[in-house]
């Protein structure tokens, strides 16, 4: 591996999924009739529909989505 590459992933800044889709949880449009619908952690949801994703300021930085509607 080249050391150009070594000091690349030295500074990269990985983050934890487990967080991922919290300002979701409660939301009307994370939940759907299947399970593999029914989950807030993932990137699509009712609103956006696969393979249009939430955008990462709500989905990976917890922030607020417009069109949050509780359950």
């Amino acid at each position: 591996m080249s050391t150009d590459r070594d000091k690349e992933l030295q500074e990269e800044k990985f983050t934890s999924w487990a967080e991922n889709g919290k300002a979701c949880e409660g939301c009307i449009f994370a939940y759907g009739s299947t399970p593999f619908d029914d989950a807030p952690d993932k990137c699509s949801c009712a609103v956006y529909k696969y393979p249009k994703i939430k955008p990462d300021a709500v989905f990976i930085e917890g922030g607020s989505c417009k069109y949050r509607r509780e359950k």
